[in-house]
């Protein structure tokens, strides 16, 4: 998968869109395929480094992905394959998959 990947905090220079693994779902995750993922004040703050929580580098950034869930973990029972879906993430959801918990996630209304 494709994802834009983060080398050092506050350097557009150090920003590049990457190849990495594609994630595989744990027992109680969905995995999205990401159609979207906003870029906000929080994600500015990240990539300056100033944010309350600051991830290891390199790092993935992106909080809010919504797309469409491609599979379940074994003990996924209130999503299927197909549901659209908008997940909440500290990091790592502006990849094309997305792996998230169920806890933090929600279906998407259809238009």
């Amino acid at each position: 998968m494709r994802a834009v990947t983060i080398h050092r905090f506050g350097d557009l220079d150090a920003v590049g869109l990457e190849d990495h693994p594609d994630p595989v779902p744990g027992d109680d995750d969905v995995l999205v395929e990401v159609r979207a993922v906003p870029v906000n004040y929080v994600d500015l703050v990240t990539f300056r480094g100033e944010y309350q929580f600051v991830p290891d580098l390199p790092y993935i950034p992106g909080k809010g992905p919504a797309g469409v869930v491609r599979s379940v973990g074994a003990a996924v029972t209130d999503f299927a394959p197909g549901d659209r879906v908008l997940a909440m993430a500290e990091y790592g959801d502006t990849p094309r998959r997305s792996s998230s918990t169920t806890d933090r996630s929600t279906t998407s209304p259809t238009r």
